[in-house]
């Protein structure tokens, strides 16, 4: 068995919110900065040295340690929950490779140590770049639409934005189908101010693709217009003050014009004039790709055969093999809906070899729809039925209204020569074909490569 790695831990304080953090590593706590020194000198005559120091309490015991020559070797991870974070800013300048971050909320220490010390983690995915990669926007549409037909239970308590959005930017793919619900409502909510002002954290290499797609697309994963603030001020302070800033990050205010809007154009990505270490990056929302969003969405809808729409579960994980994330979907089926139904659990065994040794996708996917159509009770599938129906309408509805010409699909041929080919692949998916000509031409790297949902 792995032993955990080895932390020690500056805690004057004795947080029981931090020991939670921790649970993950060995962990030894001090009280006195030069004690923990001492330790770091004894514990390297053994060769039993902590890969990781979590520094809590007032400013110069932590620069103490953090410019002893000793602890250099070790990354540093500083925990200020009831400090001004400004506070310590000035040791990140001169020990950027050795400070990890310096953190406010300690479910983001607890992510970066995670991160750092144990496995690497998705990066966050708090924005898509659209203009250029339509297939996986409207993939991911789809998916989205999919798990909202999940039936679920509302949540009784409180939404909490921060947190769903935290979730959302790390894995987008199974929150969505964990959180349906919340999303679900938190999709029926928009902001009454057109400009919502929304500072965060993000990789500095972000910033760089940002400035190299000037006048495209972006979609944001997350509730921005529900989290933004109505003054740069405060924004600010929400960069600086709300959000871990790492060595490889940097602070971000997003400027939304016409936030109500569910995708936006950059306009302009610059530097702060008053602080070189915050971008401004200024967006106006637009209508365009939601025409063919939609229009993606209709046609599965009315094209999937009624027994599937009965399924919305299983159709979910089809949705992600179709997209290629194998991974994801191997987690859904079996680490989510196997899990939740004890009914499955007999052919764990079967399905297991199918989709390990065999990469049999459909043969596992027809064996659980088959028994799950035994388990789901017969009023829900008649409720989904009817609510496809009026979903029906909502859609012709809005077909029937005017809309805006997308400024990067002008050309209408473009649009039906792309929607084409990702009809197809979906339809491959969900049906079983009926003839064995071969697909389309298209050579299976390009395919695979275009089909997955690439995100920053």
């Amino acid at each position: 068995m792995t032993s955990k790695p080895l932390v020690f831990c500056l805690d004057k304080s004795n947080n029981s919110n931090l020991k939670q953090c921790l649970y993950n590593f060995t962990t030894r706590f001090f009280t006195d900065g030069k004690y923990l020194i001492k330790s770091i000198i004894v514990n390297a005559k053994t060769e039993f040295l902590p890969v990781a120091l979590v520094l809590t309490g007032d400013y110069h015991s932590i620069k103490d340690i953090i410019t002893d020559a000793r602890s250099h070797s070790m990354k540093s991870f500083i925990f200020c929950q009831n400090s001004n974070r400004q506070t310590y800013e000035s040791l990140m300048k001169d020990s950027t490779d050795q400070i990890i971050g310096i953190f406010t909320l300690i479910e983001d220490l607890k992510d970066a140590l995670d991160d750092i010390l144990l496995k690497p983690i998705a990066e966050r995915q708090l924005i898509r770049l659209i203009t250029n990669n339509l297939e996986s926007y409207l993939w991911y549409e789809f998916l989205k639409q999919t798990a909202l037909k999940i039936d679920t239970v509302s949540p009784k308590q409180t939404i909490d934005i921060p947190n769903i959005n935290r979730q959302i930017e790390f894995d987008p793919y199974l929150t969505l189908y964990t959180l349906r619900s919340t999303i679900r409502e938190l999709n029926q909510q928009t902001s009454a101010h057109k400009k919502i002002i929304y500072g965060t954290v993000i990789k500095r290499d972000i910033i760089d693709m940002l400035q190299l797609n000037i006048n495209n697309l972006i979609a944001f994963n997350s509730f921005v217009h529900l989290q933004g603030q109505n003054r740069t001020l405060d924004a600010h302070h929400q960069a600086l003050q709300c959000c871990s800033r790492r060595y490889n990050e940097v602070s971000v205010i997003f400027e939304l014009e016409l936030a109500d809007q569910p995708i936006f154009k950059i306009i302009r990505v610059f530097h702060s004039t008053n602080d070189k270490n915050l971008w401004i990056v200024q967006l106006v929302g637009t209508h365009e790709c939601v025409k063919v969003s939609k229009q993606f969405s209709h046609t599965k809808l009315t094209t999937t055969s009624l027994s599937q729409w009965k399924q919305p579960e299983i159709l979910f994980g089809q949705i992600l093999i179709a997209m290629n994330e194998i991974d994801k979907a191997y987690s859904y089926f079996f680490d989510i809906i196997i899990n939740r139904y004890d009914q499955l659990s007999k052919i764990y065994t079967t399905i297991h070899q199918l989709w390990m040794q065999e990469k049999k996708y459909t043969e596992v996917i027809d064996l659980i729809a088959t028994e799950f159509q035994q388990i789901k009770p017969n009023n829900t599938l008649n409720k989904n039925t009817n609510k496809n129906k009026d979903e029906f309408t909502y859609l012709e509805s809005e077909f029937d209204s005017t809309w805006e010409t997308p400024i990067a699909l002008q050309d209408e041929k473009k649009i039906n020569e792309l929607l084409t080919p990702i009809s197809y692949q979906v339809d491959h998916v969900l049906f079983k074909p009926k003839t064995t000509n071969p697909p389309p031409t298209r050579s299976s790297s390009s395919s695979s490569s275009r089909r997955r949902c690439t995100l920053l």
